[in-house]
Parts: structure tokens; sequence; C-alpha cells
């Protein structure tokens, strides 16, 4: 902590989570967080990960994972052992959650865009945690003008506490037996919150208890055990609802199987694969791979084709993509881009533990800061002869660029590009 660029305060709720001291500062303005030194979010969202409290070696998801927060507090956590399956029901936002998971630099998770009940029958028994941050009516958003007043409405209330039900019924079939569930809202209402843990447990009786932590007694709810609660006016965030119950190790239910897939799944797959085949260049016979190993070395983890592009992920990834090929996707590091493929951003952001760029040019602030802007760079000599060069600040990585004749083309992606960055 003592080499960011700014002061902070412990969360007392997270160990991992950290209070600007300075209330005005913007960290997204400094060149850190491109490089992936930190993510931003409001305290309050540190306390359903507490409770969960992921551990290396296990098989977690987060169910309704985008925009990522959560995810990558998870992966921290995990330290590069056992697998997080991040999965985004709605399409339209997993980019952000895959850009956000690759900031992380570690290979093992895989995302899935899957309705909760798609993956109750997919993944059915599977997971020793599972997170629901759920969608619901906001009202700790509205003094930050994120949501109208009408959160506080009782038929927004009812919608979403019918809508999380649902979403909590499937999610409890996709724990093993002993494993954990944690629910989690931005909202206040107890129909959203308590209520619906004391649902679960009154609907099971026995084999589900509630999920305690001693490490929150501070925030614990007097409404129902196995409950936490932040709020504004004595937690310095918009506030925060969390809850977990804990299934027995003898605990039986009736679950989805993998081979129960939906059709719509497989009819999309089907359509991507034809898509990137129709992209490729007839004559281009090079292997995929061969072309990551020309770019750098892979040190920890396992790389493989799939579809002309390349992905990448630790053995226990793998072991479970096997499973789930039709719906699950590794970490993408090599992309079809047109008539070649490319290197991606998540590629670029790996951490050094696992994969090593053949070449790397090292940036001054005020160059890094013109590269994340999306300008190339001239003047510039690399450390090995070869096109992709790994850009680095601070012995960081912030992207990619191609090499040429002493000029280095940015390859950063356009949503990756940030302006008023400013150096330490």
């Amino acid at each position: 902590m003592s080499s960011l660029p700014f002061e902070t305060i412990p969360v007392p709720w997270n160990d991992r989570g950290f209070f600007l001291a300075d209330t005005e500062c913007r960290p997204g303005a400094y060149l850190e967080y491109p490089a992936g030194c930190y993510y931003i979010q409001d305290a309050g969202s540190l306390l359903p990960v507490k409770l969960l409290n992921p551990q290396p070696g296990e098989v977690i998801c987060d169910l309704c994972a985008a925009p990522g927060g959560k995810s990558t507090a998870i992966l921290e956590r995990m330290n590069g052992q056992g697998v997080l399956v991040a999965n985004e029901p709605i399409r339209s936002r997993t980019n952000v959650l895959k850009y956000m998971l690759g900031r992380t630099g570690l290979p093992n998770y895989l995302t899935t865009e899957l309705d909760p009940d798609q993956m109750a029958q997919e993944f059915g028994g599977e997971f020793d945690a599972v997170l629901v941050d759920a969608p619901c009516s906001g009202q700790m958003m509205v003094s930050r003008e994120k949501r109208d007043s009408n959160a506080w409405s009782s038929r927004q209330i009812e919608h979403s506490a019918a809508r999380q039900q649902r979403i909590l019924d499937a999610a409890i079939k996709l724990l093993r037996p002993g494993g954990r569930l944690v629910y989690s809202t931005c909202t206040f209402a107890l129909e959203e919150n308590e209520m619906q843990l004391s649902r679960l447990l009154s609907h099971f009786e026995s084999g589900v208890t509630p999920l305690c932590s001693d490490d929150l007694k501070s925030w614990v709810s007097p409404v129902q055990a196995g409950c936490y609660r932040l709020w504004p006016h004595r937690d310095s965030c918009a506030g925060g609802f969390a809850g977990g119950i804990l299934l027995s190790s003898e605990f039986e239910q009736e679950i989805g199987h993998g081979n129960h897939r939906r059709e719509g799944t497989k009819k999309f797959q089907a359509a991507r694969n034809q898509s990137r085949h129709s992209r490729l260049n007839k004559k281009d016979t090079v292997d995929p791979v061969e072309e990551l190993e020309s770019i750098g070395d892979v040190i920890d983890g396992q790389v493989r084709c799939i579809n002309e592009e390349v992905y990448y992920g630790t053995k226990e990834v793998w072991d479970l993509y096997e499973s789930h090929r039709t719906v699950a996707q590794p970490p993408l590091v090599m992309v079809q881009a047109a008539r070649r493929r490319e290197p991606s951003h998540t590629l670029a952001l790996s951490r050094k533990s696992w994969f090593q760029s053949s070449a790397s040019i090292s940036l001054d602030s005020a160059q890094a800061i013109s590269f994340l802007t999306g300008e190339s760079l001239r003047g510039l000599e690399q450390s090995a002869t070869t096109e992709w060069t790994r850009i680095m600040w601070n012995g960081m990585p912030i992207g990619w660029g191609r090499y040429s004749q002493g000029q280095v083309k940015n390859h950063l992606p356009t949503w990756a590009r940030t302006t008023g960055l400013k150096p330490k």
C-alpha cells in the first residue's frame, strides 16, 4: 500500500479495502489504475466478499458478476488457485466484466452468460461457494443520484423481491454439500434482504444454517442471524447488506446437470464459431499457439487454441471447462482480428509469474500517459527483435504495441484508453 499515490484509511470490515483519506481525490486519474493496481468501488461492496471468505483452491461462482468489483476481489483472495466462474446474464455487460477480470493478471477464471436457472441446470452441485449480488430496488444509490425516488415504491420493492427469490432458488442448486451461499444487495428494504434469507432457511428447515462471521459482529443485523448491514450515517459508505447460509455436509437436493444445456446456447456457440471461421485468412497456416510462443513464454498454466483463437488457464480451469465447453470461456489471450491474430489486453496485463513477454519497452510517466490516451510512440528501442512488445510503466504492464522502425504503434483497445491521467 505504500506505493499508492494517495493516502488511505483501512476499511474495518474488509482487510483488502481502503477508504481514500482525501474525499476529493480522483483515484482513476493515476497511472496505477490502468496498470491494474486497484479497483474503485464503494466500500459497502466489500461486505459480501468478507462474508463469503474465498479460499485458494475452491470452485466459486459469482452469479451476477458485472461489472466485476466483487469478482476481482474474490480472485485476489484465491491467489491463483481454484476456479472462479463469473457469470453475467446480460450480454451487453460481459465485455466490461472480462476487462476487469483481465486487470487482475490472474488466469484462474471462466466467464459465462447464462440465466441463473440455466446456470443451475449446467453447473448444479459443483461449487464450494456462490455469491449472489442481486438486482434490487437500489435504495442506497438514491442519495448518489444513481436511482430515482421510485426505488422506495412498494411496487418496485415487490418486483425486485420476486426476482431475487427466483435467483436465490437457482443459486442454492449450484452448491455442493457443505457449500455456502452469500446474498447481497444495495437496498435497505427488509423484503429484499433479511426476509429473503429467512425464507430460504424456513424452506429447507434442516441441513441449512445461517452463515455467521466473528469478524463482522459489529455489523450484525438484529432481524435475522447470518445477516449484516452497513449504514451511511455510521459506516462512511452508501450502505450495504450481506447475508449467508451454510449447507450441511449431508445436504441433498434435486439439482440440474450439465447434460441439460439449453438449445439456445448451443445455437449461439455454433453461430459464433462459424462467424470466427468466416473471418480467417484461408492462406494462413500459422499455428496460433506458436504465434503466442513467439510473443512470450507461458511460465505457469496451459494454453489451448479454440476456433483459431488462443485461451489460457490453470489446470483446474481446463478441467472444469471440459464439462462446460459450450457455455464457458477461459481468458482470451490471442484474438482473431480481421485477417490476423493479435495478443489481447488480458495477455498484456498478465502477471509475470505466469507469462513473460519476449520484448518490452519501459516508459516514463509522461510517455505512459500519452500511450494510454491512444498515441503511438517514437524514438524508442525495445529489448528484443519481435513485432509485438509489451509496454511497461514503473515495472508494470499497461498494454501492447507493435514495434516498427523506431515507432511503436499503439494497440491499446479503444475501451481501455483513458484521458485526464496525471503522473505520481
